[in-house]
């Protein structure tokens, strides 16, 4: 996929599910049934609900189970579901219950659905740790309530009620990695709250989602024997006479069911609570089009019911649905989704997300990559959580050992599916997908300096700044492509080199991009020449001319190392640049010479007034100085190829041409009319090294201190046009000439310039 059509992916929304036992992971797979699968006309949901059991009922009969559950040995957690499972029939308080993925659906006697939450006894496997090192501050802990109304909610809602399975610190630090990066200015509002149906149904329209993370439970439930399997998550939101009437019509529609945790670690007070299927959310909230749903529990891309889940979400406007095949351990979800939002809000040094604390980061930091292709490499990042073999990568957890249900193709892995719905195709997509990210830089120098910065960016036109030591410079923007934006800068002053970066609005707000240094040198090159005169003119004789002159000149070029890949090695950018900046100068600094002929007749040379000579001369005729690359199939084989950027096999030695050309710059006077010379008195002064003979300038980078040496080579004598024309009048001559070059140190060099974000 181009990135102009990947662009267009990156811009939708993405919602959320977290883990059910902790938090999280993530294998990659296609979308089962394709960009053009059927869609629904509603959401699926379990069979409306007529009980009429009470509140207490429920929870006694609830508590009666856990009290079973407790007195199970609890060495094969797979029979002591199935044991739980069987008691609750034999008991005379269930019509019915059967063990599935993550949980056991069962039915009271007057039918009343209740499920009970299995996915928690992974308490008896043996526990893991997530790594920890230096981060960001975090936020307060979450709230209880949704934020103000938005057009952009970037949401993470987490169960806060069981703190062994889930940890509400690491939701806050994955909004607050958002807010660090500016999301507020896009007009996002960013909210870490319990997940409970009243913060479910606050978001209502006024809260269009971008992003909603869920971290909570999840399993696969039939709520009769043989029917048809539906996905639930549980809430934090428990089951009271006033909650039962005041989502009576959810209940009723089959869109809640009541829900308990079994759980053999003591961790929290359990509690008949309610639990979600997807219909409930997609009923109560909003999705900008293009929305990414990240359902991070467990099973929410369980075979039986992921078709479906995918389909309803398809429906209600996401553009991408992930999930987990099977149980997913929570340090390791955690880990999978601080991978996504590291390598995607882009890596900084030091960590400006503080996402270092859950993932290893590399050196230099990487800039920001479109989700996609974070999603295509988490297939072969491994983790360091120690979880299972500690071989599973960021789109895997073989935390699912002991879970046979579904079957997976190892039989043991759970694996993070990521379904498509085409989101390419969705226009206005939110920036999720792809945040402003520069590969590298490039300027035109002529007629006047347009840089072009290559990368990804949001389809909606930002801005673009330049900051050095001279201050900030907002670069006007010629054109803004998913691709590649030019902006005009100038020459010298701020602006013309120092750190660039791209914006997702305008004046500097929104997201910022990762900033590259755009490097300027200045040096100066001096010219002399010697010449023996034969012949003027036709007239044959003997004399001499000598010229010198001088030239200071500044060229600019992105050199740092180009991060081309997710999680690749900076690859180094070729040294090049096409001029040298129009306001460079040259001038001739003397002319003298003479030249007698056989007939009697003499000339004599002086300084003339060639006028200003600068790279772009407007003057008619042109005055001109300029460095062009050699073409690389003229060029020596230790040149690189004179293409800008990142390149395969790239060095550092830029070959390059000098010449110049000085309308007017010798003056001739003679003693025989004018017959020497010939009026009007508009000697030209030219050389080009390169043309008269095969060597070329050499200039080289040093890729550490980023200094730059030039190499002249020695330049034979050479038969030239004369060292004085006039009126298609020449001298034939025998030129000899030097070339000197000194550059100065670089100005905003990679190794001296601030890496950071802002």
């Amino acid at each position: 996929m181009s990135y102009q059509s990947l662009a267009i992916v990156l811009a939708a929304i993405a919602v959320g599910l977290s883990a059910c036992s902790g938090n999280r992971s993530l294998p990659v797979s296609p979308y089962a049934g394709g960009t053009g699968a059927p869609r629904p006309t509603t959401a699926p949901s379990p069979a409306p609900s007529t009980s009429s059991a009470s509140v207490a009922a429920v929870a006694t009969a609830l508590a009666n189970v856990e009290a079973y559950y407790q007195t199970l040995p609890g060495t094969d957690p797979m029979s002591d579901v199935a044991n739980v499972a069987a008691h609750m029939v034999s008991s005379g308080a269930f019509a019915s219950a059967t063990a599935g993925p993550g949980a056991i659906s069962a039915t009271l006697g007057d039918g009343t659905p209740v499920v009970v939450f299995t996915d928690r006894v992974a308490d008896l496997l043996a526990a893991s740790t997530i790594r920890r090192r230096n981060g960001i501050v975090v936020g307060p802990p979450p709230g209880s309530t949704i934020g103000p109304a938005t057009n952009h909610e970037i949401l993470f809602l987490v169960n806060t009620l069981d703190s062994a399975a889930f940890t509400p610190a690491n939701q806050q630090q994955f909004g607050q990695a958002f807010s660090n990066l500016g999301f507020q200015s896009t007009g996002a509002e960013i909210d870490v709250a319990s997940v409970t149906l009243e913060n479910i149904v606050a978001l209502g329209s006024t809260h269009p989602l971008d992003f909603l993370d869920i971290a909570t439970h999840g399993a696969v439930v039939s709520l009769k024997p043989g029917g048809p399997q539906f996905y639930v998550n549980i809430s934090n939101t428990p089951v009271t006479d006033a909650s039962r009437a005041q989502y009576a019509s959810d209940l009723a529609a089959g869109r809640l069911v009541y829900a308990f945790v079994l759980q053999k670690t003591k961790t929290v007070s359990t509690f008949t609570t309610f639990a979600f299927t997807p219909a409930f959310l997609i009923e109560h909230v909003t999705f900008n089009p293009g929305a990414i749903v990240d359902n991070e529990s467990c099973f929410g891309q369980s075979p039986p019911i992921a078709t479906a889940v995918e389909s309803a979400f398809q429906l209600a406007g996401a553009g991408q649905y992930l999930g987990w095949t099977k149980p997913v351990a929570g340090p390791s979800a955690d880990q999978t989704d601080a991978f996504i939002f590291d390598r995607m809000l882009g890596e900084q040094s030091p960590s400006q997300t503080g996402m270092d604390q859950f993932v290893a980061q590399r050196s230099p930091a990487q800039r920001p990559f479109a989700l996609p292709f974070v999603e295509a490499v988490m297939q072969t990042e491994n983790r360091s959580d120690g979880i299972g073999v500690g071989t599973e990568t960021y789109a895997q957890d073989a935390y699912a050992t002991n879970y046979v249900y579904p079957p997976s193709a190892d039989g043991v892995y759970s694996h993070f599916v990521v379904s498509d719905f085409g989101s390419a195709s969705i226009p206005n997509l939110p920036i999720e997908y792809g945040l402003p990210s520069i590969r590298f830089v490039d300027v035109d120098e002529r007629p006047v300096p347009v840089m072009g910065i290559h990368g990804t960016f949001p389809s909606a036109q930002g801005s673009v700044t330049i900051t050095n030591a001279s201050g900030s410079y907002a670069a006007p923007v010629e054109s803004w492509q998913p691709e590649e934006v030019l902006v005009e800068i100038p020459n010298e002053g701020a602006g013309a080199s120092g750190l660039v970066t791209v914006y997702s609005g305008p004046n500097a707000t929104g997201v910022a991009s990762n900033s590259v240094p755009l490097t300027q040198w200045s040096g100066r090159a001096t010219f002399t020449d010697s010449e023996a005169i034969t012949d003027m003119d036709g007239s044959a004789g003997s004399g001499s001319g000598s010229l010198a002159a001088s030239f200071n000149f500044h060229f600019r070029s992105d050199v740092q190392p180009a991060v081309v890949d997710v999680d690749t090695t900076p690859e180094p950018e070729n040294f090049a640049f096409n001029d040298f900046e129009g306001d460079s100068t040259g001038s001739i600094a003397s002319v003298s010479g003479g030249f007698a002929s056989t007939a009697g007749g003499s000339a004599t040379f002086s300084l003339g007034n060639p006028g200003p000579i600068n790279p772009f001369s407007t003057a008619s005729p042109p005055s001109t100085f300029d460095s062009l690359p050699v073409p690389a199939a003229s060029a020596p084989p230790s040149c690189n190829d004179a293409t800008p950027g990142p390149r395969p096999g790239p060095n550092d030695v830029s070959c390059r041409q000098f010449t110049f050309l000085a309308y007017g710059a010798i003056v001739c006077t003679d003693n025989v009319a004018n017959h020497l010379c010939l009026p009007p008195p508009l000697g030209n002064a030219a050389f080009i090294l390169g043309e008269y003979h095969p060597e070329f300038l050499t200039l080289t980078l040093d890729p550490s201190t980023y200094a730059v040496t030039a190499t002249v080579p020695a330049i034979a004598s050479f038969p030239g046009a004369g060292f004085y024309e006039s009126n298609g009048h020449d001298g034939d001559s025998t030129v000899t000439a030097t070339l000197g070059f000194s550059i100065a140190a670089p100005v905003d060099a990679p190794s001296a310039t601030a890496r950071l974000r802002r």
